[in-house]
């Protein structure tokens, strides 16, 4: 994974060196996420969650004529979502991302583009368990990420253009290390706290609406 984004970090450098149109940009975007358990504390069950979160990345970059590359910042706001068994998740992400674009013109101010990307991510999430209402919270460590895509953009004039993009990402398997509180699994009233670790495997389809600023 190291090696994967020290060669993708050189390329995008280097490419930096030679002749080339920069731009800043923003995506304002929606994300419809699939959170499932792979592996399970006491206190969690099989499930699955739906968030539907928005999200924003900024994004700085380079054009080469065909060819563009891409270093992005997402954050991800907090979304509630419950599962079939009335299991609540609350969940966040932040991740950053090397991009890949190819710029296909269709005409002088069109063009689409399909994208490519890797990066890391940064998950936190809030659980709460049913029956027996156990609460649930943990940070991910990192891992890795990666996206796929397609998109087209609209050149208003030199310095200003707008974009739509579909986005399949890919956040791993993040183990979280919980802090948990809430009634004892033998469903008493007794009332307990500890630490625990579970891993949820991260996806989602985005929805992103984009500005970009060219110098």
């Amino acid at each position: 994974m190291k090696k994967l984004l020290i060669i993708a970090s050189f390329i995008l450098m280097s490419c930096f060196t030679a002749s080339a149109q920069i731009y800043v940009g923003v995506d304002l975007g929606y994300g419809l996420y699939t959170a499932t358990n792979t592996k399970l504390s006491q206190y969690a069950v099989e499930n699955e969650w739906k968030p539907s979160n928005m999200n924003v990345t900024l994004n700085f970059g380079r054009s080469y004529s065909l060819l563009r590359t891409e270093l992005a910042t997402m954050l991800t706001l907090a979304a509630e979502a419950d599962d079939d068994s009335g299991n609540t998740i609350e969940y966040s992400n932040y991740n950053v991302m090397i991009n890949l674009y190819l710029d296909i013109p269709v005409s002088e101010t069109v063009k689409i583009y399909p994208v490519l990307g890797i990066g890391l991510a940064s998950s936190k999430a809030n659980f709460t368990v049913s029956p027996k209402a156990n609460e649930i919270t943990g940070k991910s460590s990192l891992t890795f990420a990666w996206q796929a895509g397609l998109g087209a953009s609209y050149q208003l004039n030199e310095q200003h253009s707008l974009d739509f993009t579909v986005r399949y990402l890919d956040l791993g398997e993040p183990d979280y290390e919980t802090h948990y509180h809430g009634w004892a699994p033998e469903g008493n009233t007794i009332i307990v706290e500890g630490k625990d670790f579970i891993q949820v495997e991260t996806s989602a389809i985005k929805l992103d609406l984009g500005y970009k600023y060219w110098f």
